[in-house]
């Protein structure tokens, strides 16, 4: 029977129809859903407006055969600093094709997943670096996926190779294996450990660079995909 309910999410994609509608592509705390809205509505109805990566309260209609269409939108955040930078969109806009492929696995945590872009575009928008923000949100969405790094080592040392297999840490190197020091071994044993919202805050400057380039070899070597908004991405960063 055609119902009413009444969600949270973010637009994380708008795709067009052949038909006047678009489809919006919404992450929620439980769910990733397709509604269709029509840009323009008629004189007496609502109005409302809509854009990419915008988080608010959706109202849908479903209809008898299980589709979505949207009601209304009330926007609660539309993280207007993104668009200040094309680097900090760019990098928005990969988050948002990784959060979609996470999305898509049978076990995803959906209210964990929405708590990691939420911070991400809230931090972009507010200004913060890319290569502080990326690399933290491709190791949560790898343990998401249930890639997290073991980090468990031989024995103690000030610079492991760093197994792209499993995550973990050898005293020689290997391969498929990057070297990286054991301070940043516990940045990223730190993000691993923290809530989305905390993790944001676990990379030191000085283990950056290295952290930045080993979270994307670490993210493309277990999802075996080509990102396009990533290749982007890294031609204008």
């Amino acid at each position: 029977m055609p119902t009413t309910v009444k969600i949270k999410g973010i637009i994380l994609k708008i795709s067009d129809t052949p038909g006047k509608d678009r489809l919006l592509h919404i992450l929620t705390d439980s769910s990733f859903i397709t509604a269709f809205v029509t840009p323009k509505r008629s004189a007496g109805k609502k109005s409302y407006t809509f854009d990419l990566f915008t988080y608010g309260e959706f109202v849908l209609y479903v209809t008898g055969s299980g589709n979505y269409l949207v009601n209304s939108i009330t926007p609660l955040n539309s993280f207007y600093g993104l668009r200040n930078d094309i680097a900090c969109l760019s990098a928005a806009g990969y988050f948002a094709e990784l959060a979609k492929y996470v999305s898509s696995d049978a076990d995803c945590d959906y209210k964990c997943l929405m708590s990691l872009v939420l911070e991400a575009f809230g931090r972009l928008a507010d200004g913060c670096s890319i290569k502080t923000v990326k690399p933290v949100f491709e190791f949560k969405a790898a343990q998401l996926l249930g890639f997290t790094p073991c980090l468990e080592a031989e024995k103690k040392a000030q610079v492991y190779c760093f197994d792209l297999n499993d995550g973990r840490l050898h005293i020689n190197n290997i391969h498929a294996g990057i070297m990286i020091s054991r301070k940043a071994v516990y940045d990223i044993y730190r993000i691993l450990s923290a809530s989305p919202a905390d993790a944001y805050e676990c990379i030191l400057a000085e283990n950056c660079e290295i952290i930045y380039n080993l979270a994307q070899q670490y993210i493309i070597y277990h999802t075996e995909r080509d990102f396009a908004s990533l290749r982007f991405l890294n031609g204008v960063i």
